[in-house]
């Protein structure tokens, strides 16, 4: 008798500690701490699995609506008001350019023509065709 009321009594497994309410009543169930632990343990992560999966597909959904939003609306608002101008503008900046370069090409040409002209007295005449050439024109 004396080793059942010793099996059954309030004593922890473990001197000086007492096992509270919560542990006679497990000890009295039959069920381990371990069995609680894991229990909790189980739960917990149930429970923050889906959690984390909810949060994390709810970010990402956030940022599939800001960027919908970036190119469904901010994009083609930009393309067409600044874009389109914009590019226009830089079309006739470039044939400007062309037309400048080409204006420069030319008026040195002609500056260096009359440079050297000047310098060599070089008279230019066109040439006369000979009498066998005229004969056959």
């Amino acid at each position: 008798m004396a080793d059942s009321d010793t099996e059954t009594s309030d004593t922890p497994a473990v001197p000086g500690k007492s096992l509270g309410i919560g542990g006679i009543i497990l000890k009295g169930l039959g069920i381990s701490g371990e069995f609680i632990f894991k229990g909790i343990l189980g739960n917990i992560v149930g429970f923050l699995i889906p959690s984390l999966f909810t949060v994390i597909f709810a970010v990402l959904k956030f940022i599939g609506l800001i960027l919908y939003y970036i190119f469904v609306k901010i994009v083609p608002f930009m393309v067409v008001y600044f874009g389109i101008p914009l590019f226009i503008l830089g079309a006739m900046m470039a044939l400007l350019f062309v037309g400048g370069h080409m204006f420069f090409l030319v008026a040195f040409f002609v500056g260096v023509f009359f440079y050297i002209k000047g310098v060599f007295n070089i008279k230019l005449k066109p040439p006369e065709l000979s009498a066998e050439v005229e004969a056959t024109l």
